[in-house]
């Protein structure tokens, strides 16, 4: 792609998610999400199968109405799920992006980009410019009078790309975009749309179950699990400060290290071993200890440590990632070495974890 240090537009929106539902019959889908995503953002909406990231991105799209709670661009209401008022989708400013590439398989590419230029009223010469402008943009100029069923997967997703961005969004939204392309197609992928983005001026929303996506992707990440909003901030905010366990567990790569234990005389213990000192607690309650991956050795059996079985030992930066079974959790840590599969080892831990969390999973701060 040509190089630019100036956006393409610079009149991306902020958006205000303020307690947003959407229920489905009896179940919420959505659960009283808010947020707020400043303008030229990209926002990446993250979480497991059915956390409702999908959902969200519909009703910021217009493409689904929201049960209770509002969704701005700016200061201006797209939608007010309390009184029912929403603003059509087409008439939002936003662009979007689908796992189908949906492309017109009797136009030729550049027919492709510049369909919705001709539907918006754009003059034939002021077309020909923006769409020779953005295919140039995505390096695939260079096929402007080929048809989709010429093309690869990757680049008919180029295409659809540039015909997303095309008209000039204010919003930009991406569903799994990547998720039809091989592995390394996506990591190139995912560069080249961080910097259409870039060049864009707008504000990107994208979802995605991949977190290693989200860490190189986004500038703000939403964590969602059913249909609640677990935590949101920058990606640095999400791994250094996890609000809940879950967000401990499914960030980060490898993601931090939780264990569990028992407070007895003002410690918190695990089959012997202190994992905290100065616990104002009850004996008997139960909180969870999070450990850096880096942070934690691996030992012989010989020594003191917790017991563990070694499932696979993965290459990474000129260390090892090594994924190890305790009971029937897996645990994954950086090591210097490689060890066999089946190994039994010890997982030697630090004298204090990072932070705690408590029974239900949230952020536990109040050691004496």
């Amino acid at each position: 792609m040509t190089e630019t240090t100036t956006p393409d537009v610079g009149r991306g929106a902020s958006i205000t998610v303020d307690r947003l539902v959407k229920s489905f019959g009896d179940q919420r889908a959505v659960n009283e999400v808010s947020m707020d995503l400043p303008a030229g953002a990209l926002l990446v909406l993250l979480g497991p199968s059915g956390c409702g990231k999908t959902t969200t991105l519909r009703m910021i799209a217009g493409l689904e109405d929201p049960s209770g709670g509002r969704i701005r661009f700016g200061d201006k209401t797209m939608a007010d799920g309390d009184s029912g008022a929403a603003v059509p989708a087409e008439k939002r400013g936003i662009g979007m992006v689908f796992q189908s590439y949906a492309l017109w398989p009797h136009m030729t590419v550049r027919a492709n980009v510049e369909w919705p230029l001709k539907v918006a009223g754009w003059g034939t010469a002021e077309r020909r410019r923006r769409s020779a402008e953005v295919l140039g943009m995505l390096g695939i100029d260079h096929l402007a009078e080929r048809y989709p069923g010429q093309l690869s997967g990757g680049q008919q997703q180029r295409v659809a790309i540039a015909r997303t961005v095309a008209p000039r969004p204010q919003v930009l939204l991406f569903d799994e975009p990547l998720s039809n392309l091989d592995a390394r197609l996506r990591v190139d992928t995912r560069a080249e749309l961080v910097e259409v983005h870039r060049r864009s001026g707008a504000t990107s929303v994208y979802v995605t179950h991949d977190q290693i996506e989200a860490l190189a992707m986004a500038t703000h990440i939403a964590v969602l699990k059913e249909g609640r909003l677990e935590q949101f901030g920058t990606p640095d905010e999400l791994l250094e400060n996890p609000q809940t366990a879950f967000v401990a567990e499914f960030l980060g790569s490898p993601a931090a290290v939780l264990i569990e234990g028992t407070v007895a005389s003002g410690e918190l213990m695990h089959e012997g071993i202190a994992l905290a000192a100065a616990v104002p607690l009850p004996d008997g309650e139960t909180l969870s200890a999070m450990y850096r991956p880096e942070a934690i050795s691996l030992a012989e059996q010989d020594g003191t440590g917790v017991d563990i079985t070694v499932l696979e030992s993965t290459p990474s930066a000129g260390r090892f990632v090594v994924t190890v079974r305790r009971g029937a959790k897996r645990i994954a840590v950086v090591s210097e070495t490689r060890y066999p599969v089946g190994a039994r080892l010890r997982l030697v831990l630090p004298e204090e974890p990072a932070a705690l969390f408590d029974a239900e999973g949230r952020r536990w701060d109040h050691l004496a």
